[in-house]
């Protein structure tokens, strides 16, 4: 007795496209059963994908099919980094893809009605990996008629994870992405060939340590490209050196009045982002439903015979690409209008949208420049309205450009008491906050605070509880002090750690105690719907001239 696989998946495949299994029995019975269970391995261990077996009946070969695309989708998500950090600009993406492998034994039921089965399951020694996305059904045929797949065209053409063309033209303020499979365990470098406005030229190179099949996510975005020359960058060239096809970004300087950046999802499971600068519309739909009520026989001014009951909005907007480089990017549009999951990156929040374009509208003569309208709206329907903001109303001297408040208070989207993954410790007589290496924004190993503030015997990281005296801290004595700062963890028991950091490398202790002293007065978090900062988990102020 013996089952034989004649028919693998590819070693790297798209849920969204079949991914099967074709088995045969070598059993000689009336009636055979193949029972096949799908496993995947995920939390360092394989397990079974489903509770229940896949029991099916062979044909007059003994052969079956077995289809597994619908039961990978639920272990694998999409990610993409946001706010990005030139410390961060070559990561793993844990969970966008997913390996997986099959087990399967026999059953028959012989001329007699005799049933008999397998003692147990033998498991597929070959492994394969999923991520999410898919190929048109048309390119599908295609590569079928080839006798190819996806994956090994992804591999022939050294391509990364997006269908974009390979020259784009990017500006200053915009977010860019690409993602890139490990064709095997290695450690790659992410190469940025820079050409400086000044003509000056220049590499910037960025390692990453990954298993294969593994997703990376490649944050190449102008700023960081910038930040990291030092200088006014006029184009650059992304690859993955010795492994992938190189792309080119140029950056238009041209001031625009409007610039929407989008990030969402591709085709091949990963991110692709685009900035819109042409002209914007903004509108708003309203729901309404009502009711008829009875007047009274004498009534009053304030009475009334109909009563709306509900009404709901939606912010509906159109932003346009502004001119396309050329017909291959008319073309590609088409992947944002297909997109489920899109987001508008505004300053340092991602904010859920929906991508609404009914109809792409392009222009016949091929004389005329192109561009091409994108209809969205917030992927929310809101019943109440507030103005939802983090701001600083007044620069806060005497370092403007480069304060950043960053507040992070979760894990799995569950408030915990660390922050950056490092807790406080509380005391008798105050608290003594960690020590944080390598954080994303003081690139150099400090603590909290560059000098001590307030002088505590020498220990810079322990505050006492009699020198919390500014307002915007923490009295971690009262409950109301703490919920002044963090609505967020007015109820809760979250008041083990600093609430506030602030970085900058550069600032000398008198800039730091300045910024202390001016948080309390000109930061605000305003929320009168009660639903704290729904958008995102974290909420960052950067530049506090805007």
């Amino acid at each position: 007795m013996a089952i034989t696989i004649n028919k693998t998946p590819e070693q790297v495949n798209l849920t969204g496209n079949p991914i099967f299994y074709e088995l045969a029995s070598s059993l000689a019975h009336p009636t055979i059963y193949i029972h096949c269970q799908l496993q995947v391995y995920y939390g360092g261990a394989w397990i079974n994908a489903t509770t229940d077996e896949d029991k099916i009946e062979a044909d007059a070969n003994g052969g079956v099919t077995v289809q597994v695309q619908a039961l990978l989708n639920k272990y694998l998500v999409q990610k993409f980094t946001f706010p990005e950090s030139t410390a961060a600009m070559f990561i793993t993406q844990s969970g966008m893809s997913i390996q997986f492998r099959i087990k399967h034994k026999e059953s028959w039921i012989e001329a007699n009605g005799t049933e008999g089965e397998s003692a147990s399951y033998t498991e597929d020694s070959n492994t394969y990996y999923a991520i999410k996305g898919g190929v048109p059904n048309e390119l599908l045929a295609i590569f079928n008629t080839a006798q190819t797949d996806w994956w090994n065209e992804l591999k022939l053409n050294k391509q990364f994870c997006t269908w974009q063309p390979r020259e784009k033209r990017t500006y200053p303020g915009a977010v860019e992405k690409l993602y890139w499979i490990f064709r095997a365990t290695a450690t790659l470098t992410l190469s940025i060939a820079w050409t400086a406005t000044d003509a000056t030229t220049g590499t910037i190179a960025k390692t990453n340590t990954a298993n294969a099949y593994s997703v990376g996510e490649c944050c190449i975005s102008p700023a960081l490209v910038e930040e990291l020359a030092g200088k006014e960058i006029a184009s650059y060239v992304v690859s993955i050196d010795g492994q992938s096809e190189e792309r080119t970004y140029t950056i238009d300087r041209t001031y625009y009045d409007r610039a929407d950046n989008f990030a969402f999802d591709n085709s091949m499971g990963c991110y692709d982002c685009l900035t819109a600068v042409g002209w914007r519309t903004e509108k708003g739909s309203n729901e309404r439903s009502s009711y008829n009520k009875r007047f009274p026989l004498y009534p009053e001014l304030t009475d009334r015979t109909r009563q709306n009951s509900r009404a709901w909005r939606t912010d509906k907007n159109e932003s346009n690409t502004g001119f396309l480089i050329d017909t291959d990017w008319l073309e590609y549009m088409r992947e944002l209008d297909l997109s489920r999951d899109a987001y508008k990156l505004e300053g340092s929040l991602a904010r859920p949208v929906n991508i609404d374009t009914d109809e792409g509208i392009t222009i016949d003569d091929s004389n005329d420049l192109l561009s091409y309208p994108i209809t969205w709206s917030f992927a929310h329907k809101n019943r109440y309205w507030g103005k939802t903001s983090i701001v600083i109303r007044t620069p806060i001297p005497p370092y403007p450009e480069s304060a950043i408040a960053m507040f992070d208070r979760r894990v799995g989207n569950k408030l915990i008491d660390r922050i950056s993954g490092a807790e406080a410790t509380i005391d008798a007589t105050g608290v003594t906050f960690p020590e944080l290496a390598a954080d994303v924004f003081d690139k150099s190993d400090t603590t909290y605070w560059d000098a001590s503030i307030p002088n505590t015997g020498g220990n810079n990281r322990k505050w006492l509880f009699s020198e919390l005296n500014w307002e915007f801290m923490v009295d971690y004595a009262t409950d109301a002090a703490h919920g002044t700062l963090f609505l967020k963890d007015f109820e809760s028991d979250v008041r083990s750690t600093l609430p506030i950091m602030v970085y900058n490398p550069a600032l000398n202790e008198a800039g730091q105690t300045e910024i202390v002293n001016y948080l309390n007065t000109y930061l605000f978090i305003v929320d009168s719907t009660g639903a704290v900062i729904q958008d995102s988990d974290n909420a960052f102020v950067v530049d506090v001239n805007s």
